[in-house]
């Protein structure tokens, strides 16, 4: 029985290896100097070249401030612009094809002259 437990206790923590190398990850993101030499390299930051490593994480670089994303995630980001991009043009492109009506303050006027109701309404009054 004492064994079933020595193999519980040994799972559930790190292993003595890992924990001299440094590999294991601590929960959230944590300012780390290891330059992705004890982490996997996430990306460096594009505005003062810091060293992000995967305890670090994307997100606001601890230096600068500046954000820093995965190559998937700045594609991710620049193929959504792109939709976006296209959508606004198909609008722009719509609304240049249709004729602009002129709603000038005379036409508006006419318009009021052209109504019965609005006249009736003028006489009430």
């Amino acid at each position: 029985m004492s064994s079933k437990r020595s193999k519980a206790k040994r799972n559930k923590g790190t292993t003595l290896e890992e924990h001299n190398e440094g590999t294991t990850l601590l929960p959230g993101r944590r300012p780390c100097l290891c330059e992705a030499s004890k982490h996997q390299l996430v990306a460096n930051c594009l505005n003062c070249g810091r060293i992000v490593c995967a305890q670090e994480g994307t997100g606001s670089c601890f230096t600068c401030g500046q954000t820093v994303m995965t190559r998937e995630q700045r594609q991710e980001l620049k193929i959504q612009q792109n939709i976006k991009q296209l959508a606004i043009d198909e609008l722009l492109s719509a609304a240049e094809s249709k004729p602009m009506v002129s709603t000038g303050l005379k036409d508006i006027a006419a318009s009021f002259e052209a109504h019965r109701n609005l006249e009736k309404a003028i006489g009430h009054k």
